[in-house]
């Protein structure tokens, strides 16, 4: 399960496996994971042990939604 929150639903949501499209592997401590809320907008989740302010940085290349957003 993963905490997300979505821009377009304004909410924080408890989100499945299934709603995963892909996982980032940005650098060693640092993941992106790429999901869709239950109304189906694309999330961007920054997990590991070195998620910080210049993970932010990281995300060149990744697609745009959630880039702007730290999780509440």
């Amino acid at each position: 399960m993963f905490l997300a929150y979505c821009d377009e639903c304004e909410g924080r949501f408890l989100l499945p496996a299934n709603h995963v499209v892909a996982v980032h592997n940005l650098e060693s401590g640092v993941i992106a994971v790429e999901l869709t809320c239950y109304e189906g907008h694309h999330v961007l989740v920054l997990s590991g042990n070195d998620v910080g302010t210049s993970a932010k940085n990281l995300l060149v290349g990744l697609p745009p939604y959630g880039r702007d957003r730290q999780m509440p």
